[in-house]
């Protein structure tokens, strides 16, 4: 059974979501065969660059890469005119606007990049019609039908400073940040300072390990595998910080 992932600023829409699946449903060949999961993200590509890193690197240790496919498009807030086609180094297969910053956490990854073109030019209803016909011929082993044209990863933005990775439900941030980042700058107990935007200041401890605090920590991460390398500041921000906000430390 093929299992295909959405992650989208529209995820979190049951009418959005619902109309994929009857997209999906209504071209594949056998609906019974497939499984449609979805994973919410902000608009922010820099926040669906990560969640994306996360959910593929998860899929490819401990799912089935080679019988899944990613869909990831946050274009609610933004134009695109072509749709990428990426196959990582495990076989993963991923769709997407490429969107701004929204490939850079997997650019490393990449083993074939294939672009859609000249979407304007085609007899599609809205963009969700696009996303889900593309879909579907993927999940029908049919993306010949496509006629992709080659494209390069040069395509595929860089970020250049750290971010906000990722808010979990619980407030804590987890950023891009690792234990090498810091190394030579913080030992174990110092307190960091984070600048975040342009206006916001967090002082946390930064620690080996989890231990309860009344105030911020900063520990390695506990989003689970494979993200553990990166750093998180527990704490609730969850009101104060968003996903993709940019991030510096004092030095």
């Amino acid at each position: 059974m093929k299992k295909l992932i959405v992650i989208a600023d529209w995820a979190k829409d049951p009418v959005y979501l619902q109309s994929l699946r009857t997209i999906v449903e209504g071209f594949i060949e056998n609906p019974q065969r497939i499984r449609l999961e979805s994973v919410p993200v902000t608009s922010s590509s820099r926040h669906a660059a990560f969640v994306l890193q996360h959910i593929s690197q998860q899929e490819e240790e401990l799912g089935v890469p080679l019988e899944t496919i990613i869909l990831q498009d946050i274009s609610i807030t933004h134009d695109f005119d072509s749709l990428y086609v990426l196959r990582l180094k495990s076989g993963l297969m991923i769709l997407s606007t490429n969107i701004e910053y929204s490939l850079s956490m997997v650019k490393q990854n990449v083993d074939v990049i294939q672009q859609y073109s000249n979407i304007e030019q085609k007899q599609f209803t809205s963009p969700l019609a696009l996303l889900g016909r593309a879909a579907s011929l993927f999940l029908d082993y049919k993306e010949d039908d496509l006629e992709l044209d080659e494209a390069h990863t040069g395509l595929i933005q860089e970020v250049q400073n750290h971010f906000v990775g990722h808010i979990d439900s619980f407030g804590n941030i987890i950023t891009t940040l690792t234990h090498e980042d810091l190394r030579g700058k913080y030992s174990f107990s110092d307190e960091v300072t984070f600048h975040i935007g342009s206006t916001k200041t967090i002082s946390a401890q930064y620690l080996k390990e989890y231990r309860e605090s009344e105030s911020p920590i900063l520990i390695e991460s506990l989003f689970g595998l494979p993200h553990s390398r990166y750093l998180m500041v527990v704490g609730d921000f969850i009101h104060k910080i968003h996903p993709g906000d940019t991030l510096s430390i004092d030095t």
